[in-house]
């Protein structure tokens, strides 16, 4: 009796999003989902950087710079495809998702060009991986 209740309660549908019922077990799954490739984006970052990048003789700074890109590619490539095997068509909500992504893009003007000015930088070899930059505040 309390395992069917306890079933009922993860199963039952919440709402519905683009034709697929979302319960608490979807939820449950794809938050899953998402952590799994997080760490596999960290995992393949670190074995980039360390160890393929490394034995082909690149510095350090550029190590960091290109790993960073192929992992943030790599994580944003997969939750794409992990909202995709859970159910949910993109393309039923690509008009929310261009909206939020325009209201998200002025929002994060900043937060963009900063790490876009980081890559940059690491790029140039200026400044290296553990440099130390200091800032005097004028107030």
């Amino acid at each position: 009796m309390m395992t069917r209740w306890l079933a009922n309660i993860f199963t039952s549908p919440l709402f519905y999003l683009g034709g697929q019922s979302i319960s608490l077990l979807w939820i449950l799954k794809i938050l899953g989902l998402l952590i799994f490739v997080s760490i596999l984006a960290r995992f393949f970052k670190h074995l980039l950087k360390n160890y393929i990048l490394r034995s082909l003789g690149i510095s350090e700074s550029n190590r960091e710079a290109i790993s960073t890109l192929i992992s943030f590619t790599l994580a944003a490539l997969g939750y794409f495809i992990a909202v995709q095997i859970m159910g949910i068509n993109l393309a039923s909500l690509a008009v929310i998702i261009g909206g939020l992504g325009v209201g998200i893009g002025f929002g994060f003007q900043d937060l963009t060009r900063n790490l876009i000015s980081g890559f940059t930088i690491l790029g140039e070899g200026k400044l290296k991986v553990g440099d130390f930059i200091e800032f005097h505040d004028k107030s």
